[in-house]
């Protein structure tokens, strides 16, 4: 499971809630914080793909191919609104770490030290967010097909 000590990396959990400054960023991070989390589950079939995944948030976020329009979208803002480093070091990482960057992870905060981090933030919590929130759509339309 991602845990919170994975994410803070010894800071205080209650940091998460220094990013928002509106009421629609107090529930994305919300979700965010919710999703630290999860429980690690028993190999599912991911309805998209046929792929098995063990966290369906990390799954559709960092290897889904029925997800890749998000991914695309998202590393196009990295690209477009970030120095190359940023892309250039995250293309680096293993899918693990990615999610957890994507989660607001710390542990990797070598690599955001000369960034915007509220604004890095929030764009990757809109990003696990809206991949979610699609992903559950896609869901229920495929249940109520059936």
């Amino acid at each position: 499971a991602v845990t919170s000590s994975k994410i803070n990396a010894g800071r205080p959990p209650s940091a998460i809630w220094k990013i928002p400054s509106n009421v629609f960023e107090i529930e994305l991070c919300k979700f965010i914080v919710k999703s630290w989390t999860l429980p690690e589950i028993s190999p599912e079939i991911c309805l998209l793909c046929r792929n098995h995944f063990t966290n369906v948030f990390e799954h559709i976020s960092t290897v889904c191919p029925g997800t890749s329009a998000f991914r695309e979208a998202w590393w196009d803002t990295v690209i477009e609104n970030f120095d190359i480093s940023l892309s250039a070091e995250l293309s680096g990482l293993c899918t693990r770490d990615i999610y957890l960057f994507l989660l607001g992870s710390r542990l990797i905060s070598n690599i955001t030290a000369n960034f915007d981090l509220r604004t890095l933030h929030i764009l990757n919590f809109r990003f696990l967010r809206d991949t979610a929130a699609w992903y559950n759509r896609y869901l229920f339309s495929i249940q109520n097909t059936t």
